[in-house]
């Protein structure tokens, strides 16, 4: 109900309701002003950058790598920039600490970015798989070949593998060793340093076995060139008696990389034609002699 005790201005009433009343009136100029929203909105962290944070320990610095906010900064990425990179990953992949520090950061003004490395893994899969099931039907003597489709099961697994875990797995060995990389740079290492195998991928249906291996094999040493060349100075000026060990690994665990490329998608017996050949070839030998030839055979076959 509605009442009126006192004379009001235009922009000045009185509701009550009951023990409850709500006013509302003009300031004193008589001029209406807007409410103000200043200050309602939350106030958003100014800490956002955690990834290379030195102050802040390295577990949190690995959790930050997953938060939305921190997503989205590196994904918020030019496309010439991503042109830039993939080109520097082959041309300045032996010159020391260029691509981490002016293609990558740019001295400071830029971040590494996540969308180039996911964006090669995926593509990467995709070469992985259609060249694999290609190569193993030129290669075949059969006349029907069927479509192993757990290719891209397979590629998926060992590409998020190489590009996510193992990056993972190196920055904790490297926090404990005090040297300062960032996660995101680390992945980002590993992510472009996939780029020499996107034209290898096409190379290797050139149905020669040898030829397979010679390709696989460039690219693990130009890709693993671009590690090393980013990675291995600053492990090695923290003068740690397990900077020798941690290169070691890195290098190991790309050779390992390069046999799972192989075997996994361009290791292709030909039955029609081994077959042929097994009763000349298989006399006079025993069954492991057999068992090691045919595991050979695998890999350049």
């Amino acid at each position: 109900m509605m009442r009126q005790d006192t004379p009001v201005g235009i922009n000045q009433f009185e509701i009550d309701d009951d023990d409850s009343s709500f006013q509302i009136g003009s300031n004193s100029s008589g001029m209406d002003t807007a409410p103000s929203f200043q200050n309602s909105a939350p106030m958003q962290s100014n800490n956002i950058n955690n990834t290379n944070d030195p102050n802040l320990p390295w577990y949190k610095r690995l959790v930050s790598c997953f938060q939305l906010s921190t997503l989205q900064r590196h994904f918020n990425v030019d496309t010439i920039d991503v042109q830039n990179r993939v080109k520097s990953a082959i041309i300045h992949a032996n010159t020391p600490d260029h691509f981490r520090e002016q293609v990558l950061t740019s001295n400071g003004t830029k971040e590494a970015d996540l969308y180039g490395p996911v964006w090669i893994s995926m593509t990467l899969m995709f070469l992985f798989a259609v060249t694999g099931n290609t190569s193993k039907y030129l290669k075949n003597d059969a006349q029907d070949v069927e479509y192993d489709i757990s290719h891209l099961s397979k590629a998926f697994s060992i590409l998020m593998v190489y590009t996510f875990c193992v990056p993972s797995a190196l920055f904790i060995m490297m926090q404990c060793v005090n040297v300062n990389v960032g996660l995101v740079e680390i992945i980002a290492l590993y992510g472009y340093s996939l780029v020499p195998y996107l034209p290898v991928t096409i190379l290797c249906l050139i149905p020669s076995s040898w030829l397979e291996v010679i390709f696989l094999l460039a690219a693990s040493i130009l890709s693993l060139l671009l590690i090393a060349r980013n990675l291995m100075g600053p492990i090695m000026k923290s003068n740690s008696r397990w900077g020798a060990s941690m290169c070691m690994a890195v290098v190991c665990i790309h050779f390992v990389f390069f046999l799972i490329f192989k075997i996994v998608f361009y290791s292709h017996h030909s039955h029609a034609s081994g077959n042929n050949h097994n009763g000349s070839n298989n006399a006079g030998k025993t069954d492991d002699d057999i068992d090691d030839d045919g595991q050979l055979n695998r890999f350049f076959l």
